[in-house]
């Protein structure tokens, strides 16, 4: 019978949380969480869109739609602007949003870098530091 010292049961662990994390990050097929939503709302709305175009390429349905639509207005992250004739609204990316868009590539960022920065030390290397 085989025991796991403290230390391979420690870099198990690591290694189990980076791929977790990581599969997370790169999987295609997996639960979004509502701030990467928020993302990708406010990012369809850079140049403006209707809100059919922001359903479909975030992939929302339209109750979920109008409850991001809500909150996003009521935070100042968007705004909504009626066309010349007042028959459709676009919504545009606010300053406030355009912020949030870069911090939240910036966290991204940083994610994915502690991720390759894992992957290529030996777990002993990532303990000791």
């Amino acid at each position: 019978m085989q025991v796991s010292s403290p230390r391979s049961s420690a870099a198990r662990k690591q290694n189990s949380s980076v791929g977790m994390l990581e599969e997370s990050l790169q999987s295609s097929r997996r639960k979004r969480g509502w701030i990467e939503i928020i993302w990708l709302i406010l990012s369809h709305c850079v140049d403006g869109s209707v809100k059919t175009r922001i359903m479909y390429r975030c992939n929302l349905n339209s109750k979920q739609m109008q409850q991001y639509l809500s909150f996003l207005l009521e935070c100042k992250l968007l705004e909504g602007r009626k066309d010349q004739n007042h028959v459709t609204t676009s919504y545009y990316t606010t300053d406030l949003g355009l912020s949030f868009i870069g911090k939240y590539e910036q966290l991204q960022e940083v994610l994915e870098a502690a991720i390759s920065r894992a992957k290529i030390e030996s777990p002993e290397q990532a303990y000791l530091s």
